[in-house]
């Protein structure tokens, strides 16, 4: 939320090269990378993608298993 607050975006990589990045990283052999999450700022004059998004309401449950 920071990240946004500042204009800086970001994208979470789950399929990615991981021996590169690990050399690139100097990651230890027996440590993994499950994912990666890029930041950066959006060049000038980009156009966001308008979000869409479930309400709250009919994703968040208490308690109880619900379809």
């Amino acid at each position: 939320l920071q990240a946004e607050e500042l204009g800086i975006g970001t994208c979470m990589l789950g399929w990615f090269n991981e021996k590169a990045v690990a050399k690139l990283l100097k990651v230890p052999h027996p440590k993994r990378i499950p994912l990666l999450i890029t930041m950066g700022y959006s060049p000038d004059g980009y156009r966001q993608r308008k979000k869409i998004r479930k309400p709250i309401e009919t994703i968040l449950k208490f308690n109880a298993y619900s379809e």
